[in-house]
């Protein structure tokens, strides 16, 4: 632990630092208005549309993403970070000061594209200024650490914010704001980035190069899953805690930010165990079996917030070293220079937000809400099978 505090307080690494600052600023601008979007929407557009937009929206970062690699060999990765900071201050712009919801649903499906492209460019920086691969796992878990930090405490500011008067516009604004100052903060910094020589961009070559490689199309496996897992508990658990079970805002926001703490108390830990250990799949299954059997009992569960604190406490211990042994084994086997790799694996995100949204509502035309919790959890289970199948 000593050499990675050495490694980011070290002058030659202040790129490597400000990715650190600017990335736990984009997750708690980010993570502010996760948990309200689905609500927010829902509020202003028809039944059954909140999944429709959801899936347009992905499909528009899943397309941002096998374009942007042939715009960044072409401008770059520090006019890329730029234009989709950019990008999302017009998007929280339009949903914060919108007044017709045109301009809302314009600005929703602007931020989920956008949003998805500024993690990808830090991606970018980070490996770009990464030059301690015996210590990836310490670095990342530090990285994911901040980030998910940000997302503990996002859901109680936003529940304050939002209120007994469903106040959702005020969480856009401060969200827009928190963009302002992590480009303020960061853009002389990453003006000094040595941009590497990126490997001529070619989507079907790395899809071939992915699938090419068991182990890296096992670990996209088990990170398209986890985002699934994700996706489901972002869209369908507020709505579930807040219409099904009644609880306020003000106490969903309590329940998923103590619920978020195996984040912050896993992941170090995790990525230094694999550093020293070399290895990540046996914690992998853990996690993944862990996250799959307490969302599977989450159905069961009565109107009360301690026990839903609880259960969703541990499916995220599960996540959180799942998501870290993900993020370790993938960024070990890569580097800077592989842009088309690294989108890759990025697009797990926004697939997911294709692919849930159309399996839950087909699954919700016969099931109750619940049912979500299933799908969630078998979906997670499956995925020990490609994760047992890594190579150390």
């Amino acid at each position: 632990m000593s050499d990675i505090i050495r490694i980011l307080r070290a002058p030659q690494n202040r790129i490597l630092s400000m990715c650190f600052v600017a990335g736990f600023l984009l997750a708690l601008h980010y993570a502010l208005v996760l948990y309200i979007n689905s609500s927010y929407i829902s509020s202003i557009v028809a039944p059954g549309a909140t999944s429709i937009l959801y899936t347009l929206g992905a499909i528009a970062s899943l397309l941002g993403f096998l374009v942007t690699p042939k715009i960044l060999k072409r401008i770059g990765n520090r006019k890329i970070f730029v234009l989709a900071a950019t990008s999302e201050i017009i998007a929280l712009g339009l949903m914060g000061f919108g007044a017709l919801p045109v301009l809302i649903v314009t600005g929703f499906l602007l931020h989920l594209a956008s949003s998805m492209l500024l993690p990808y460019s830090l991606d970018i920086f980070l490996e770009g200024s990464l030059k301690h691969e015996t210590h990836t796992g310490g670095l990342r878990g530090i990285f994911l650490t901040l980030n998910n930090f940000a997302f503990v405490i996002a859901p109680v500011i936003a529940g304050i914010i939002v209120g007994g008067r469903e106040q959702f516009t005020h969480v856009y604004i401060v969200s827009m704001s928190i963009v302002f100052l992590a480009i303020f903060l960061s853009f002389r910094t990453f003006k000094t980035f040595t941009e590497p020589k990126y490997k001529t961009p070619d989507f079907f070559a790395g899809l071939r190069e992915l699938f090419k490689h068991k182990n890296m199309e096992r670990i996209f496996t088990t990170n398209l899953v986890l985002q699934a897992f994700y996706a489901i508990m972002t869209i369908y658990t507020p709505i579930y805690l807040h219409e099904v079970l009644g609880f306020s805002w003000i106490s969903i926001g309590q329940t998923i930010s103590v619920a978020l703490v195996p984040f912050i108390i896993f992941q170090i830990p995790g990525g230094l165990f694999a550093d020293a250990r070399g290895s990540e799949k046996g914690l992998l299954v853990a996690g993944l079996v862990l996250m799959g059997v307490t969302t599977l009992l989450l159905p069961l569960l009565p109107a009360s917030a301690a026990l839903w604190t609880v259960f969703l406490f541990l499916t995220r211990v599960g996540a959180s070293i799942t998501e870290i042994m993900n993020e370790t084994y993938f960024f070990k086997h890569t580097n800077g220079k592989d842009a088309e790799l690294i989108s890759l694996f990025r697009t797990a995100n926004p697939l997911s937000y294709i692919i849930i949204p159309l399996l839950t509502s087909l699954v919700l035309l016969f099931a109750p809400l619940w049912s979500v919790y299933i799908v969630a959890g078998v979906l997670v289970l499956l995925a020990v099978k490609p994760a047992l199948g890594l190579s150390e």
